[in-house]
């Protein structure tokens, strides 16, 4: 007999495309749940039940209606999410077939779900499997056809799976674990959504997760919101959710006295201030903020319990409230065809508060000892739902503090007295080198001698106008550094000029950087070889624990000195978060000593913005401004000097190397011819003066 596809007669064609021309049934996803669906887990088989998660009907009757688009859920774990997804595509399967597609957050996540929740859920479910069409390939991992048309597909985060194919309902479940841009081409949910374009009110997308996602720490508005229904401004879940209705949900307080509605977090909880965090968990409470009485989750104290307060709780959208009668006030503040919920730890079906609290209390113990805070963001994040801004260590300055404490009389581009070296750090940036010069003087003081941009690269544009420089496009655009390695300052009093020691410039970043900088270093080592043991590239590296300043040799096979012998690049690697560690308990100091930081009196407050442009959080330093490079080119100069090349901490001060010594000795200053003729003011010293003491003598009028 003749197969037609996935059907084996004629006959089964015309049967099955009769019941796809059936209407839909009017029934909503919860009706349908309570009314045909079972869920397997491990005890068995059982009906799906709204008894402990009534939280989820009203969020599953968003898929079946016409008024809604979008529906996001923020909550934590154990709340029932992947049974809203499962019941949602159980929904277009048997009363209202259409393709949809769920997309996980990797390929091997996909898998999982169908291996572990999809195929079981279909054979709690016979309803569901008997649609299935006949044929081996109607039912794969990643595929499921059914005898009606519709075709359910299991995908992830890629641009293959998230373009050119119309959807009536998209699930994206555990969204804030995706990556930010898809295949280059934007937001997955943005990309996910134009899929239902086609189907205007009859297509759906339905995203949850916990949060996870984190914000630019240099444009995030800590100001906390006007209203408890608004979320922080974090990318991700939380920012759909903001653009939606912003339903909380609420209980309600049994006290006769109180009765007022509140919607419950982990602030609310009340725990014995002195314990393990084991035993001091097994104590929790829940206390109303409008009357204190305590709740606990059982409700054994005579008061309803967690399951009992979840069975009477309600979704309120921003802007409404529940009066005492638990009729709906106000006017909804964002109404729309986006509707947005947000479930707290508290409220979650599967996880007892005494686990929570034990979480948050470990978490909190943990930061405390050693500074690490990713126990705190994990249990803040899974648990909780709520967005983590992690703590600051109080190691936030204020610009204006430090500009209150810089040296007036300093002069910019001049060596001040006391500085036995220079260190010159460059910043690459698209369009421009930013460079800091840095004077280094007995026992670690650092000066900041000057701080320039080189943006010229010589050439003129066709509108007669200088072109900016292009690192990462144009090598000959990195001879404009030579001048910088050249340069040298004038010193304080005149009596000659300084070059620096060490000059480093980033050579990672933005793509061809890298290209670049090692190109014109091979440049350097034929026909400046002057310049060579003065000039390195330096990269960053961000881990927590990396070693603070290392020379490597990362194109060559060899990590030892005759690497450099034979032409191989050296890099210098600096440990980013150590060098932010020690440079800020620098600018601690704030009277004269080993390490103390002479900030300069002619920089703007533009410098100290930079400067303080970085907040230390846990163990993880966070911008919270988008231009910093005075304190990281600060930071480097730090490492610089700890690192191999200086070895600061090792300088014996009274038998120095050359390059440390006093300025008539030092191999890197070149000393003027002094002027006889009697100074302006009276200077009086001995023959063994050094040029250095006799600068001081002359400013010290």
């Amino acid at each position: 007999m003749k197969q037609f596809g996935l059907f084996r007669t004629s006959g089964e064609i015309m049967k099955n495309l009769l019941g796809a021309l059936n209407p839909p049934e009017r029934i909503t996803v919860s009706q349908l749940a309570e009314r045909d669906l079972y869920i397997k887990n491990p005890l068995g088989r059982g009906r799906y039940s709204f008894a402990q998660t009534e939280y989820a009907r009203e969020i599953l009757d968003c898929v079946s209606s016409l008024d809604v688009t979008s529906i996001a859920l923020v909550g934590p774990a154990q709340i029932g999410k992947t049974e809203m997804m499962l019941a949602s595509v159980a929904w277009f399967v048997l009363v209202d077939p259409a393709h949809a597609q769920i997309v996980e957050k990797a390929y091997h996540a996909g898998k999982e779900f169908t291996g572990e929740r999809l195929d079981p859920f279909f054979d709690a479910n016979p309803e569901l499997s008997k649609r299935l069409a006949k044929g081996r390939s109607s039912n794969t991992t990643f595929t499921k056809v059914f005898n009606h048309g519709m075709r359910l597909t299991i995908g992830w985060p890629s641009k293959n799976h998230l373009s050119g194919k119309q959807r009536r309902f998209m699930g994206l479940p555990d969204y804030d674990r995706w990556e930010g841009s898809i295949g280059g081409e934007g937001d997955g949910y943005e990309q996910a959504r134009k899929r239902l374009t086609v189907f205007y009110r009859r297509g759906k997308i339905f995203v949850e997760s916990s949060p996870g996602k984190m914000p630019d720490w240099s444009t995030f508005n800590s100001t906390p919101p006007d209203s408890p229904h608004v979320a922080p401004d974090f990318p991700g879940i939380l920012a759909i959710y903001n653009a939606g209705t912003r339903c909380l949900w609420y209980w309600q307080c049994v006290n006769e006295e109180c009765k007022n509605w509140f919607s419950p977090n982990y602030k609310m909880y009340c725990y014995p201030a002195e314990g393990d965090p084991g035993k001091r968990a097994q104590d929790v409470r829940l206390r109303c903020p409008h009357c204190d009485i305590d709740y606990v989750e059982d409700g054994s104290n005579g008061r309803p319990g967690k399951h009992e307060l979840n069975q009477k709780g309600r979704w309120v959208p921003d802007g409404m409230w529940l009066d005492t009668e638990g009729e709906l006030r106000g006017e909804m503040k964002n109404p729309g065809r986006d509707v947005s919920f947000w479930l707290k730890g508290p409220a979650a079906a599967f996880q007892p508060w005494s686990e929570q609290v034990k979480k948050l209390l470990t978490a909190q113990d943990i930061y405390e000892r050693t500074g690490n805070w990713e126990p705190l963001q994990t249990t803040m994040q899974t648990d909780q739902a709520e967005a983590f801004i992690p703590p600051t260590n109080g190691s936030k300055r204020d610009s204006h503090e430090l500009m209150e404490r810089a040296i007036q009389g300093l002069k910019k581009g001049v060596v001040p007295v006391g500085v036995r070296y220079l260190i010159t750090t460059i910043d690459t940036q698209k369009n421009r080198w930013v460079v800091q010069v840095h004077g280094i003087g007995v026992d670690g003081r650092i000066w900041i001698v000057d701080r320039y941009t080189v943006w010229d690269s010589g050439i003129i544009g066709d509108d007669a106008k200088p072109v900016s420089v292009s690192p990462g496009t144009r090598l000959e655009d990195w001879r404009q550094l030579e001048p910088v390695i050249e340069k040298e300052y004038p010193l304080e009093g005149g009596g000659g000029t300084m070059r620096a020691k060490i000059v480093t410039v980033d050579g990672y970043g933005e793509a061809g950087v890298t290209q670049h900088a090692y190109a014109w270093y091979r440049q350097l080592q034929r026909s400046r070889k002057d310049l060579i043991g003065r000039i390195y590239i330096t990269k960053g590296e961000p881990k927590v624990g990396a070693t603070l300043c290392e020379l490597r040799y990362p194109n060559s096979q060899r990590q030892d000195r005759k690497a450099n012998a034979r032409g191989e690049i050296p890099v210098i690697f600096v440990g980013s978060t150590q060098a932010r560690d020690n440079t800020s308990a620098l600018l601690d100091r704030d009277v004269d000593g080993p390490g103390y930081v002479n900030l300069p009196g002619w920089a703007k407050s533009w410098w100290f913005d930079e400067l303080t442009a970085e907040e230390k959080r846990g163990k993880l330093w966070v911008p919270i401004r988008k231009r910093n490079e005075a304190w990281d080119l600060l930071c480097y100069t730090t490492a610089l000097n700890a690192g191999p090349l200086v070895q600061a901490d090792l300088i014996d001060w009274e038998h120095p190397p050359a390059w440390a010594d006093v300025w008539e000795r030092n191999s890197n200053v070149t000393i003027k011819a002094i002027d006889t003729a009697k100074p302006s003011v009276e200077i009086s010293y001995e023959k063994n003066n050094s040029i250095e003491d006799w600068a001081r003598n002359l400013y010290s009028e």
